[in-house]
């Protein structure tokens, strides 16, 4: 090799380390990186309820998939170029080292690494700037502008290329031309700005190589032009689509949307409707059913049939097996059907159905959230008010009648659970039936000798025999719980436990009371005495409050809130919020232009409660305002006090508390606060008894107060000479005391992964193996280094490291502890992990205390 170095230009060597670069290294990298781009486009799925992106990269865990493949074309790019580059009086004469750069910041690029990609793409530029390779750098920087969402960076870069493609610059490579205009339409359509997209889109059809890619153009201007109105360009490019045969899940869409394309005014809607209920029909489409009665939905509606619309929106939330999407969306439209008539009991249980399954990118996620959430606290009042008057009523119904309505519940109860029973043997007999049609049984393999998990088809039958059984959850806990919001009901371990406990205790009664198919389960509930009677109306006054205020500030309806407000009064007349609800309704008929109910609950509130807040609001609309003025002038007061303090005016001080207990009384909120400072100013003029009657006042009066706890410290101080003083009321602090630590936080220091192991529950060996294949495969371009030490006779303690900061030891830390590889033989409790600063490790191998510094980790890295 030393003959062929690239200290000497010759002819010879130029040769040599062209050809080696090529086929030995930089060959290796490109196979690599077209191979992860081909597993990329294997792997993404795209969301056509939006409008596609033209180029559609995939999430970070997509992008994690492919980062072995990805990291071995960067190692043989940094290769080619540390190895064979030739530079010589600032030419580099390896025709493969530009390429190299190229291939670096593109694999940079998939890997969401988008600052080592821009980097790398910015060199390049610099570089290489009478090379052509220059133009292709400037796309995929602007490409990489565009995935940061750094728009007014791309935008300079594309007119750049643009303004020299205009120029005629012919050092401007082929490949740029094809892809620069469909760049910029992606840039623009990630900026939502679809009109400025569509002439890009049709030049990019126009000059683009990849038939996929022209697909994919056609599809996204069919889109832009659907979503814009213009319908007859959209079907004819959704049928253009359909024609170049592409993959089915875009042909499928196509057609879908061709559908919902339809208008009533211009077209007939047999032809659709038919042609929507044979793609019903088909196996291809049993994924895809949601969809199809979404289409059949919005072609109802707009044929004015609202039921039938409805009906295949009903139809659409319940065969939604895959598209979480999808679902959301028919249940969200569903949602706002019955919101709008209204219905909000039938609303919140399809809110409810959106929520489960609402992706968190969906438009207008946390204003959906919220009125889920409201409309669930307005059903769970309305429910409370059921309840209650039901339990009412059978508390005064004759107890033959009582006895006669439980019964026929339980009798109700065993019929569900044996239509229930029989309902599972029969699904189990026809699973049973489908299995021996189908050859999906555990005793022959499907496709050969095959373990079960290693066959595709078997796999295949289970997912769907999995979905036809339960539909489409999510892997989480509880997840054959669909509606978890409504699941109130205790676990059957602990019920169980309760039963026995109760069986032990000879409780015969108890255990009636448990079982929902004895009388006692109803009865232990009614309202029979006059406590749970009063209890009982508390409830349900209290649920008509909470509507009046949901309906009123949640869903804004006037009108119900007047009507729940109203209920309320005439039921509980003497309730303890009808302050607050004269003042709600006088409010709300002012909204509906009632001038004669508003002036009733006026005069109601004036006349009967004459110095309340609420008076005063409607006698003097400035009441708050001259009430921040009031503040404003105690605050300002207060200061002039706390100086007057610090220059030692104590008889200041104390004339100054006492204006301000005179004219803005003991409610104010500074008031404490003029207290203490007055109780420390006695403490200097006057004898120490004075000082203790004021602490004393402090604390008893205003034991919620800040100064409260001062005032209790500084008076058990004086108790320690004068017992006879006493100590006041105490005011223990029920806030927990602040955490302290030994570590200091450092997040811009350099880091450490650290994981303290039971000893008993590895072997120290294998555990290091796993952690240096995870960083191998995930990390190879790192020089992490992976350390042990017996921290203590039951412990070892691990750590891997160097990490530049607690950021870059933080996505070490998430993306290794969900590795079920790394941590799959550890049990719960034998481990810690957490990580740890170079400052803080000496003081954390001294200590030893794992659980100390757990909670320091937790406070400071995983709350930050």
């Amino acid at each position: 090799m030393v003959s062929c170095s690239t200290k000497k230009n010759t002819f010879t060597r130029r040769m040599y380390h062209n050809l080696t670069s090529h086929y030995n290294v930089y060959w290796n990298g490109k196979e690599a990186l077209i191979e992860a781009e081909k597993e990329l486009e294997t792997t993404i799925d795209d969301n056509y309820n939006m409008i596609l992106p033209m180029y559609n990269y995939g999430t970070d865990a997509d992008a994690k998939t492919v980062t072995p493949l990805l990291d071995r074309a960067i190692e043989k790019g940094s290769k080619t170029i540390l190895k064979h580059s030739m530079r010589f009086g600032g030419k580099e004469y390896i025709k493969w080292i530009d390429d190299a750069y190229l291939l670096i910041g593109k694999a940079y690029f998939y890997k969401r690494d988008y600052y080592s990609a821009r980097r790398s793409f910015s060199f390049i530029m610099r570089e290489y700037e009478d090379n052509p390779i220059k133009y292709n750098a400037m796309l995929w920087l602007a490409r990489t502008y565009i995935e940061m969402e750094q728009f007014e960076k791309s935008e300079p870069v594309l007119n750049l290329i643009e303004t020299d493609m205009n120029e005629g610059e012919n050092k401007i490579p082929t490949s740029v031309y094809h892809n620069f205009p469909l760049v910029q339409a992606d840039q623009f359509i990630k900026q939502e700005k679809y009109t400025y997209a569509i002439d890009y889109l049709y030049d990019g059809i126009a000059v683009a190589g990849k038939k996929d890619l022209k697909t994919r153009a056609k599809f996204i201007l069919a889109q832009i032009y659907h979503l814009e109105g213009d319908l007859d360009e959209a079907s004819q490019l959704y049928a253009e689509v359909i024609r170049r045969n592409p993959q089915y899940d875009m042909a499928f869409q196509a057609k879908i949307n061709m559908a919902r394309a339809y208008e009533a005014d211009n077209g007939d809607s047999k032809t659709i409707i038919k042609y929507l209920n044979r793609m019903l029909r088909d196996d291809k489409n049993k994924d895809y059913l949601d969809q199809i009665y979404y289409a059949l939905a919005e072609v109802a509606f707009k044929d004015k049939e609202d039921s039938l619309g409805v009906e295949y929106l009903r139809l659409s939330v319940a065969r939604s097996v895959a598209n979480d999407y999808q679902k959301s969306t028919s249940a969200l439209e569903l949602a706002d059907i019955y919101f709008a008539v209204p219905e909000y009991e039938l609303s919140q249980a399809y809110y409810d159905t959106a929520v489960t399954f609402l992706p968190q990118d969906y438009p207008n996620y946390e204003e959906i959230r919220n009125k889920a959430t409201k409309l669930s606290e307005l059903v769970a009042n309305l429910k409370v008010i059921m309840l209650e008057d039901s339990l009412q009523m059978l508390a005064f119904m004759p107890e033959p009648e009582r006895m006669a309505i439980i019964d026929e519940i339980i009798m109700n109860l065993i019929e569900e659970e044996q239509r229930q029973i029989e309902a599972e043997q029969l699904e189990q007999s026809l699973a049973s039936f489908d299995q021996g049609q189908s050859g999906f049984n555990t005793g022959q393999p499907i496709g050969g000798a095959k373990w079960y998990f290693y066959n595709s088809n078997t796999l295949s039958n289970g997912y769907s025999e999995f979905i036809r059984k339960w539909g489409s959850r999510k892997l989480e806990d509880l997840w054959r719980l669909q509606e978890k919001q409504l699941i109130t009901l205790e676990p059957e371990e602990l019920l169980d436990e309760a039963i026995d406990s109760l069986a032990r205790a000879g409780d015969t009664l108890g255990i009636k009371a448990l079982d929902p198919h004895n009388r006692e389960y109803y009865l232990k509930d009614i309202p029979f005495s006059e406590d749970a009677l009063a209890k009982s109306d508390e409830a349900i006054a209290e649920a008509f409050y909470n509507l009046g205020l949901i309906y009123a500030e949640g869903l804004h309806n006037t009108l119900k809130s007047i009507e729940s407000y109203e209920e309320l009064l005439e039921r509980y007349p003497n309730d303890t919020n009808r302050l607050r609800v004269y003042y709600q309704l006088y409010r709300l008929y002012l909204d509906v232009s009632d001038l004669n109910r508003s002036d009733y609950y006026k005069n109601l509130i004036i006349n009967d409660y004459p110095d309340s807040d609420y008076a005063m609001i409607i006698l003097d609309p400035d009441y708050f305002k001259n009430m921040k003025a009031k503040e404003s002038e105690l605050s300002e007061l207060y200061s002039r006090t706390y100086t007057a303090f610090e220059r030692g005016q104590y008889y200041t001080v104390i004339g100054n508390s006492d204006q301000a207990l005179r004219l803005y009384g003991d409610s104010a909120a500074l008031i404490p606060k003029f207290l203490y400072l007055k109780a420390l100013a006695v403490g200097k003029v006057d004898v120490v008894d004075s000082l203790a009657v004021v602490l004393k006042g402090i604390i008893k009066n205003y034991p919620s107060s800040e100064v409260s706890p001062m005032a209790q410290d500084l008076l058990n101080y004086i108790a320690k000479d004068r017992p006879d003083l006493g100590t006041g009321t105490s005011t223990e602090s029920s806030e927990e005391p602040a955490f302290e630590s030994p570590y200091a936080y450092d997040p811009q220091s350099t880091h450490l992964y650290l994981l303290v192991v039971k000893r008993q529950s590895i072997k120290l060996s294998a555990m290091k193996v796993r952690i240096s294949d995870h960083n191998q495969k995930y990390y190879s371009l790192r020089e992490l280094t992976i350390n042990s030490v017996l921290l203590d006779d039951i412990r070892y303690m691990i750590t891997v490291g160097n990490f530049d900061n607690a950021e870059d030891a933080m996505d070490y830390y998430n993306d290794i502890n969900g590795d079920a590889y790394v941590f799959g033989e550890l049990g719960t409790g034998n481990f810690v992990e957490t990580i740890i600063s170079m400052k803080n490790y000496p003081i954390f191998y001294r200590d030893k205390d794992a659980d100390l510094y757990k909670r320091f980790f937790e406070i400071n890295y995983l709350n930050d």
